[in-house]
């Protein structure tokens, strides 16, 4: 995904702010056509629509209280097991959910075709964003560049019997009897 273009970078920067406004436009989209088709002549539409809503609510706006649920749950009760799993679901697992359960919506015609392309949109954006975080280098190369000249090191000197004189140093028995300072 190397593109110079100035869009595309600017695009690549802010891509995570792009994938959480279209994922919340999404959700509201879904809620919204799903509430409206409850009332339709095919109700189960609108109810599995109301499914997918609530999904695409938790999964997207779980940033929102993300870094509160990071501090406050701990990880061996249902609160910290629950955020656990929703973090689970990132990038191309996401997109994937996304796509599998934008499969049910097309199978009706309607307004709830609108869903159903936001969605898959928004699958495709999260796999992207998998495969932009891929290096594009191959492995070899990256050792290549990573070679350090073993010479250029600075050697340190070897550490006499009396110590430094520092605080951390508890060899001077002169300072304090050979008393360690650390509990």
């Amino acid at each position: 995904m190397a593109c110079n273009n100035a869009f595309c970078i600017w695009i690549w920067e802010h891509y995570t702010l792009i994938i959480r406004a279209w994922g919340i436009l999404t959700a509201v989209v879904t809620w919204a056509i799903g509430i409206d088709l409850c009332t339709s002549v095919t109700p189960w539409v609108g109810a599995y629509l109301v499914f997918v809503a609530v999904v695409l609510t938790l999964l997207e706006g779980a940033f929102l209280i993300g870094s509160c649920l990071d501090k406050c749950c701990n990880i061996n009760n249902c609160c910290g097991k629950f955020w656990a799993c929703l973090r689970w679901f990132d990038n191309w697992k996401r997109g994937g959910l996304y796509i599998v359960l934008s499969i049910v919506i097309w199978i009706h015609p309607g307004t709830n075709y609108i869903c159903a392309i936001m969605i898959d949109i928004l699958g495709v954006m999260y796999i992207a964003r998998t495969l932009k975080g891929r290096d594009p280098k191959p492995k070899a190369e990256k050792n290549k560049e990573e070679f350090h000249d073993v010479t250029a090191v600075e050697e340190k000197p070897a550490k006499s019997a009396r110590g430094t004189g520092s605080y951390d140093d508890d060899t001077d028995p002169s300072g304090d009897a050979g008393v360690s300072r650390y509990p």
